[in-house]
């Protein structure tokens, strides 16, 4: 007996297995169009036998079914076997982000890693997700971010399909600000090829409509998608891209200790269909320490009205972070002609003509010169 989605032997059927003997059934199906809302493919078969001969439903009194459960499972009828098959519904999700400080090392080998960042710092995300062939109802994407990392939006959205366009959403107006951008011409072999190059060229260039995006829960932002339809069954992916940006937050939480999560899931309706692994930001801070003024040599001129003092300052930079617009500010009550000796910068002396480029000393008002200094890098001085 065969139906819509079964196949079964008729009940009133008399089919005598002897000793060695076996049955093969070889069944083709089709797939139906709304694959991309489930998770997987799931077929039980389920075989059942008595001890005794006779073609009926009802097991005759005495003889051993199946009627309570599968094979030594420690029932008494356990004349019953069962195997399933779960073919899962192609899914994939891949997460990368650069840091947009020029000094950020990106990640490596690739950036799906994670990286270091710095407090104020802008990051470029991508979550990429692949979309089943067949037909997605109420798509839509959820990107986890934890307290101390928020959203900054600009997000831009690309639909990955190589040769014709077959990947669609049925939201009014479409995705994308400007109607039928977003489309990239790509064939998709290998989920790598999702991730965002270190020089961001492979950046998405179309706006996602604002309307689609729910920032109320600022730790869980919601994209909705609408119904999505991937017509191509070609041998290659086809990709969603969502790029946005997110900031490092200046609050007391954030410090060089912590290390933020970030991930996305992609839903149909409720059901979650696929998920990214985590993209790990790593925060440092610089931190100028040991501030120390001596005076290393004093002539009092005992002769004369004042004195001539040396003074020696020195600080270095003990954090893991860079200290960018660094600023030293002296003063020196009663003191006057305030002139600069020497700027001593990770032990290469420069004289006050041919300070490096970035550094720059005023004696301006004599007793208390400013020096916009360098950007101090980790342990400098």
């Amino acid at each position: 007996m065969v139906g819509d989605s079964a196949i079964a032997s008729d009940p009133a059927a008399n089919i005598d297995i002897p000793t060695g003997g076996s049955i093969t059934l070889v069944v083709k199906g089709r797939v139906r169009s709304d694959l991309g809302s489930i998770l997987d493919i799931v077929n039980t078969a389920t075989a059942e036998w008595t001890s005794l001969d006779g073609a009926t439903v009802v097991p005759a009194p005495g003889e051993r079914s199946g009627v309570d459960g599968l094979l030594t499972s420690g029932v008494l009828n356990d004349y019953r076997t069962s195997s399933t098959s779960t073919v899962p519904v192609a899914a994939g999700a891949t997460i990368s982000h650069v840091g947009l400080l020029a000094d950020t090392l990106v990640p490596t080998p690739d950036t799906s890693h994670p990286e270091t960042v710095a407090v104020g710092e802008l990051i470029y995300y991508r979550v990429a997700f692949l979309v089943p062939e067949g037909d997605t109802a109420n798509a839509s994407v959820v990107i986890y971010l934890p307290e101390g990392l928020s959203f900054a939006g600009d997000t831009r959205v690309a639909l990955v399909d190589g040769g014709t366009p077959l990947v669609s959403s049925d939201v009014l107006g479409g995705l994308t600000v400007i109607p039928g951008a977003g489309r990239v011409d790509q064939d998709i072999t290998d989920l790598e090829q999702s991730l965002l190059a270190a020089d961001l060229s492979n950046a998405a260039t179309a706006a996602l409509r604002t309307s689609l995006i729910d920032t109320s829960d600022a730790n869980a932002i919601k994209i909705t998608l609408g119904n999505v339809s991937n017509q191509n069954n070609d041998a290659f992916f086809q990709m969603l891209y969502l790029d946005f940006f997110v900031r490092v937050d200046n609050i007391a939480s954030v410090d060089t200790a912590d290390n933020f999560n970030v991930s996305a899931d992609f839903f149909s309706g409720t059901l979650k269909q696929t998920s990214t692994p985590l993209a790990v930001e790593n925060i440092v801070e610089p931190s100028l320490r040991n501030l120390q003024k001596t005076v290393t040599d004093f002539n009092p001129n005992t002769a004369g009205a004042t004195g001539t003092a040396t003074v020696t300052l020195a600080f270095s930079n003990g954090g893991d972070g860079i200290a960018h617009d660094a600023r030293l500010t002296d003063s020196v009550t009663g003191g006057s002609n305030y002139a600069l000796s020497t700027v001593v910068i990770n032990g290469t002396s420069y004289a006050p003509g041919s300070l490096p480029a970035g550094v720059t000393v005023s004696t301006a008002g004599a007793s208390q010169p400013t020096f916009p200094v360098w950007r101090s890098a980790p342990a400098s001085s």
